[in-house]
């Protein structure tokens, strides 16, 4: 990751921190996209703000610099991104047992299967079990701007384009969450429940995090 170089020491620190490798990529990429948009020059660099589905990691950049003293971007960035009003993150990092085991190859693929023949909310599931995100950066990410490192199955990219080109123009910049709900906790709640329904008729026991938990660990083993 040459591009990346600067943030070196900033890769270890989030590998020393207990993030998967995927994670740390798509972390370290966003991070320089935002960047490039708005680290140069003060104040007039940006020419909108930070995409909300980015915001998370720009956030984790901030608690690395709070917490190392550390700062590769430079007071540019941080300068800029605290006048858009982003704060670093507090995420404390839980240590311990988890209650739900990854799920396996075998499991995988059949929720998969199942959700992929479902309704909307279980295509916007299938949409997030490929994707590299926590539940709450999936569901703030624009349709419109929905992209192969944010999901990788073809079909579910062109099932959201596709859904967002039938709708009225001034309902082209919504949020994922608005496809199934007004607001962002309705959306998290059927997911939620679609998910729970579909792994009792499957005999797999999952929930959100541990979807988020299994796609990463299937991607470093692959």
């Amino acid at each position: 990751m040459l591009r990346y170089a600067k943030l070196r020491k900033y890769e270890e620190w989030l590998r020393a921190e207990g993030y998967q490798p995927s994670t740390v990529e798509v972390t370290l990429r966003h991070l320089y996209t935002v960047n490039e948009q708005c680290g140069q020059t003060l104040f007039n660099a940006c020419p909108m703000p930070v995409a909300p589905y980015r915001i998370p990691h720009v956030r984790r950049y901030l608690r690395y610099v709070a917490l190392t003293r550390r700062n590769p971007l430079g007071r540019i960035f941080v300068a800029e991104m605290k006048r858009q009003g982003i704060e670093a993150s507090s995420e404390i990092r839980k240590q311990g047992q988890r209650t739900k085991q990854n799920l396996t190859k075998s499991q995988w693929s059949e929720l998969r299967k199942l959700l992929r023949a479902g309704d909307n909310t279980s295509k916007l599931l299938l949409a997030y079990m490929l994707s590299p995100y926590r539940i709450s950066e999936f569901l703030d990410m624009e349709v419109r701007l929905v992209s192969e490192e944010d999901i990788t199955d073809h079909v579910s990219r062109k099932w959201l384009h596709a859904t967002n080109l039938a709708a009225p123009k001034s309902k082209r910049t919504r949020k994922l969450y608005e496809l199934l709900c007004p607001t962002k906790r309705c959306a998290y709640s059927r997911l939620r429940r679609t998910l729970r329904e579909a792994g009792e008729k499957l005999k797999v026991p999952a929930d959100l995090d541990t979807l988020y938990k299994s796609y990463h660990a299937l991607e470093d083993a692959a």
